[in-house]
């Protein structure tokens, strides 16, 4: 009877984009890739059993023989697992804590290019306040930036 299809209602197959999955070498910090890949995941429904498999595949150079150790040591990983791993594995070290790395994060020349720093070293900060982030990007005053 009349009408639009049902799929034209919200009532039919989902819809999926043609997005692409980039690859990772680790040759930069995971945390980006890995955010890609949750974007990915999310967007495709992508079911969480094959997460990893699917990221696994993704993966080339050092990374790739990284997984390969990884698989023949313990076999295929949950993804949060896979997702703790190759943050342990590739992301850059850090002394002390992350706080404590926000909070001596030194200003060079700019403050976008201090909170562009800030940021990445941000991202890897967990139970941290807002006020907290606040206050330690604001203490970049002492370094009396030119273009504050």
């Amino acid at each position: 009877m009349g009408g639009a299809p049902a799929f034209a209602q919200g009532n039919g197959p989902p819809k999926f984009h043609k997005i692409e999955f980039t690859m990772y070498d680790d040759s930069v910090d995971p945390l980006n890739w890995l955010t890609h890949c949750e974007q990915f995941f999310w967007d495709q429904l992508t079911p969480a059993s094959q997460r990893t498999w699917m990221a696994s595949y993704h993966l080339t150079s050092d990374a790739q023989t990284w997984y390969y150790a990884l698989e023949q040591d313990e076999g295929q990983p949950p993804w949060d697992r896979f997702k703790d791993l190759c943050r342990l594995r590739f992301e850059p070290p850090i002394r002390g804590t992350r706080l404590a790395e926000l909070g001596r994060l030194p200003f060079h020349s700019t403050v976008e290019e201090f909170a562009g720093r800030f940021q990445v070293v941000l991202a890897h900060t967990q139970d941290i306040s807002t006020g907290q982030k606040a206050e330690l990007f604001v203490d970049m005053e002492m370094h009396d930036p030119s273009d504050l």
